[in-house]
């Protein structure tokens, strides 16, 4: 067998494993949002609505707060450019699981 075609047939397995890979990694990361134990950050506010917008940075699931005082609204107005952590878990809701209206 030629070396290219060692070369070609090496090449065809590393992509049969990276697709393995990336099929494992998909599947884990669609069930993250149920397993995590999320570690809320506020990033940003929807003025319309008047609520926070959190994210999850571990499993990358989105939230909101519906009912911000007016203390947690002004200091949120600066998240888009530093984000903070949100220590009140209880009362985010979920983008997956629940409709925001209020």
């Amino acid at each position: 067998m030629s070396p290219v075609m060692k070369l070609i047939i090496l090449f065809r397995e590393f992509i049969y494993y990276v697709h393995i890979f990336i099929y494992a990694l998909r599947d884990e990361m669609e069930n993250k949002p149920k397993e995590c134990n999320h570690s809320w950050w506020v990033y940003s506010t929807a003025i319309e609505d008047q609520t926070l917008e959190v994210e999850c940075p571990k499993c990358k699931s989105l939230g909101a707060v519906l009912d911000p005082t007016s203390k947690e609204w002004a200091k949120a107005f600066y998240a888009p450019q530093c984000p903070y952590k949100w220590r009140e878990g209880n009362r985010v809701h979920h983008a997956i699981n629940e409709t925001f209206n209020k």
